[in-house]
């Protein structure tokens, strides 16, 4: 009976020191920051899926789901055809062309004149 008793108060010092190294394992990490932000959390589900399965499947179907609605608009723009608003947008892109070709056009020619009426003073010094 004896014995017991020891083995009991053993275990219960065992379980107080393991208490206590994991309070101060957690003081320290919250001294760090004084709160608890999205790493921590994060880093607290990794934790956890390493002891539960569940949490673990859960946390895979989580990211799954953040993944899917990531890339869904990039999806849906591939898989959906074509439209009026398209088709705007490119006529919308070339008239944009168009009158950029334009003005870069009428700057040579003004280039070009400027150039050809100072070569013409040179060449006639009337």
């Amino acid at each position: 009976m004896l014995n017991k008793a020891h083995e009991a108060e053993d275990k219960i010092k065992q379980e107080e020191n393991t208490i206590q190294s994991l309070n101060n394992k957690h003081d320290l990490s919250c001294s760090n920051s004084g709160r608890i932000g999205l790493l921590e959390r994060i880093d607290a589900l990794y934790s956890l899926g390493d002891s539960s399965s569940k949490i673990k499947w859960s946390l895979y179907l989580i990211m799954i789901f953040v993944i899917m609605i990531d890339v869904s608009p990039v999806f849906i723009k591939v898989v959906i055809p074509r439209g009026a608003y398209d088709a705007m947008i490119d006529e919308l892109d070339k008239m944009c062309m168009i009158e950029s070709d334009f003005k870069i056009e009428k700057r040579r020619r003004q280039i070009f004149n400027k150039n050809r009426d100072k070569n013409d003073k040179d060449n006639n010094p009337s």
